[in-house]
């Protein structure tokens, strides 16, 4: 698949800037006792679809590249044995739904390092777009402490 690599890189960049906004829409609460849990809680981010997209292209235009040495090689099969392995935590887990998203957000993990790790991008540029990211969030933070509430949003699920 012939992508351009700029491409793939800007859209890597715009996963690393969006990545602290943490926008979501949740599917189930999970109560415990009288409030709610967070850790059951079932939500779609919406950084999730775009970390998926991102992973897809950068596989298929073959820009992952596992290293193929002993060391590089010995991780990465580690790092899938270990996904594979917690996939199983599903089957025991009372909810199976619940389960899943949280293997789910453990995979996702896994494949946000391997961007970041084997994507061939420069650690320089990959730094800046998260601190964009963290920078964007903190403004909001201080506009929110400084008038002591904010306006209604879908966008940053406020």
């Amino acid at each position: 698949m012939k992508i351009k690599i700029s491409f793939l890189n800007n859209l890597l960049f715009l996963l690393l800037i969006l990545l602290p906004l943490q926008t979501r829409y949740i599917v189930a609460r999970a109560s415990l006792g009288t409030g709610t849990s967070e850790y059951g809680t079932i939500s779609l981010y919406a950084t999730e679809a775009l970390l998926w997209l991102v992973f897809a292209l950068f596989f298929f235009a073959g820009r992952i590249k596992i290293p193929k040495d002993g060391a590089g090689k010995r991780f990465a099969l580690l790092l899938l044995a270990f996904i594979l392995y917690s996939f199983f935590g599903i089957f025991v887990n009372p909810s199976y739904v619940r389960g899943f998203f949280v293997w789910l957000r453990l995979a996702e993990g896994a494949m946000l390092f391997a961007l970041i790790a084997w994507g061939g991008v420069k650690n320089k540029w990959l730094a800046y777009s998260f601190i964009w990211g963290a920078i964007m969030q903190a403004a909001i933070g201080i506009v929110q402490f400084s008038i002591q509430g904010i306006s209604p949003s879908t966008l940053l699920g406020i």
